[in-house]
């Protein structure tokens, strides 16, 4: 059994999976390579997703930024499009992030908001 934690715009739910995330994920986002960078003065986190849908997918990475306390202070949004098999690179900014240690929660989804991929999270400082 393996639990998460999925969060859609700063509302933090928790999920149970009854099967092994790679059986749950057989179609869907697999994401990977989450790191803090910086691109154009702007901080942010970049994360690897590949496909294993069996066509192209379109689709936005949700972001929410937490501080120490658990106070959501920023949510931030990439959009890609991603062939079948293959691995795309997203990009979410933070425009003035607080400064100091934070968790950042990130998951893929389709353009209606539905999700396709596990919640994956990193502390990031600023």
């Amino acid at each position: 059994m393996v639990i998460g934690v999925v969060v859609v715009c700063g509302i933090m739910s928790s999920f149970v999976v009854a099967q092994s995330p790679s059986i749950w994920l057989t179609t869907g986002l697999v994401p990977s390579g989450l790191k803090q960078v910086a691109i154009g003065g702007y901080p942010g986190v970049e994360v690897n997703f590949t496909s294993t849908y069996s066509t192209s997918f379109s689709g936005v990475v949700f972001a929410d930024l937490y501080n120490p306390a658990g106070q959501v202070m920023a949510v931030s949004v990439d959009s890609f499009t991603v062939g079948q098999g293959q691995t795309v690179t997203c990009f979410i900014p933070f425009v003035n992030p607080p400064m100091g240690t934070n968790v950042v929660y990130l998951f893929g989804a389709t353009r209606s908001s539905v999700p396709v991929s596990l919640s994956i999270e990193a502390s990031v400082v600023f």
